[in-house]
């Protein structure tokens, strides 16, 4: 009689968490990643436009405030809300008084004058510095306001434009390139389908920032501010 071989014993049931443990902690994880990203998000906008009760009360004053926060070697000494105006102490110790509306439409960068002396305000721009980039599909009704002292040239140029602002961004950044060798930087956001871009160029002794926005169904609206020898 042949002797039979033994039976194997069953396989052991490997012990771990069941698809439906693994698929809790997956969804667990990803709630927890939202609450970061959302609490990271709350974070960032508090810092970049501070209390958004703010903009409820005086949203003149924030939005200057905000544009202020791009230029960290500008330092705001008093406001006057009443007036609608702040005190600025500007990066070579110098003071100036100007209106929040000045202040959001970026008149700060412009050189203070001697007295009597004001910033040329024109639609005419043929006194735009070669150096500063015209956007493509520019509408009519573009608006350069600049003034000139020792061999330099500042300003802030505000125009619109019906081209996307992605296309306007890769457009100025080419640009701004020509300029030669140095610093740059580009930031850009979009919330309910408004956008937002910011660009940052320093080449070759001048300097750009670029403020790009458009509302869903609008034009762009693009400001430059610009710094430099003629």
């Amino acid at each position: 009689m042949q002797d039979q071989a033994p039976v194997p014993p069953p396989p052991t049931e490997k012990k771990g968490i069941p698809v439906l443990g693994w698929v809790g902690i997956g969804c667990g994880t990803i709630l927890i990643l939202a609450i970061v990203i959302i609490s990271l998000l709350i974070g960032w906008c508090k810092r970049t436009v501070g209390d958004f009760s703010e903009f409820q009360r005086n949203p003149e004053k924030a939005t200057a405030e905000m544009v202020l926060r791009l230029h960290p070697e500008v330092k705001v000494l008093t406001q006057d809300e009443a007036k609608g105006q702040m005190t600025l102490r500007m990066k070579d110790g110098s003071e100036r008084t100007m209106s929040y509306e000045d202040v959001v439409a970026g008149k700060f960068v412009l050189p203070a004058l001697p007295a009597g002396d004001l910033p040329l305000a024109t639609e005419d721009l043929s006194q735009l510095p070669a150096w500063v980039p015209r956007a493509p599909g520019l509408k009519p009704g573009a608006a350069l306001t600049l003034a000139e002292k020792d061999g330099r040239v500042s300003g802030v140029f505000s125009s619109a434009s019906d081209r996307p602002t992605e296309e306007i961004a890769d457009f100025l950044t080419a640009e701004a390139e020509k300029l030669g060798s140095g610093t740059s930087s580009k930031r850009s956001t979009t919330v309910n389908g408004a956008e937002s871009r910011n660009l940052s160029f320093e080449r070759g002794g001048r300097k750009l920032e670029v403020v790009l926005t458009r509302q869903p169904g609008e034009d762009s609206r693009i400001l430059i501010q610009f710094d430099g020898p003629r």
